[in-house]
């Protein structure tokens, strides 16, 4: 079929891109494939996205897309609303993925050029001291995503996490 107005073609290039993109049956994804996909793209702002792809699935396998959903931080559409206001078993399951996918080398990348003298054996103590933080980790996560969750975790967890850092030296910038 030739189209003659460039406007007829971005109409039915349009219309059908709608209908394989609303969910009919030649759509190669489930919901839990969509649902994984919406929670990792919003996870991914507080960590690396495997990291976070790797939270969103363990997440999405524990709880189900309907429970999730039930519980507001998935809209009917699979839209994430990652409102941190969830009731306690849900932070729980958030903090339990966050702390199973939590790689604590990894997660050094974004702030290593802080520590610019540390040496590889400083940064092995650091993980083999961070790795010990995991406790306080599940606790921050969960009063962070908890409704009414309080800040002395999470301030527990950064003064730990901070003590952790010493070996590094001191900070840059």
């Amino acid at each position: 079929m030739r189209l003659t107005t460039p406007a007829l073609g971005l109409v039915v290039a349009t219309a059908a891109l709608g209908l394989t993109a609303c969910g009919g049956p030649d759509t190669p994804y489930s919901d839990t494939d969509v649902a994984v996909a919406a929670l990792a793209s919003r996870i991914a702002t507080d960590m690396p996205p495997a990291q976070a792809r790797c939270t969103a699935k363990k997440l999405v396998a524990a709880a189900g897309v309907d429970t999730l959903t039930k519980a507001g931080m998935l809209t009917k559409d699979h839209v994430a609303q990652l409102t941190y206001q969830f009731d306690k078993t849900t932070a729980n399951e958030i903090a339990d993925a966050t702390v199973a996918c939590w790689d604590w080398r990894k997660n050094t990348e974004s702030w290593a050029s802080s520590y610019p003298t540390a040496q590889p054996q400083d940064w092995d103590s650091y993980v083999a001291c961070a790795e010990k933080l995991d406790d306080k980790l599940h606790a921050a996560v969960v009063a962070a995503n908890l409704k009414g969750g309080t800040a002395k975790p999470r301030e527990a967890f950064a003064k730990a996490q901070l003590a952790c850092r010493k070996v590094l030296g001191t900070p840059v910038g």
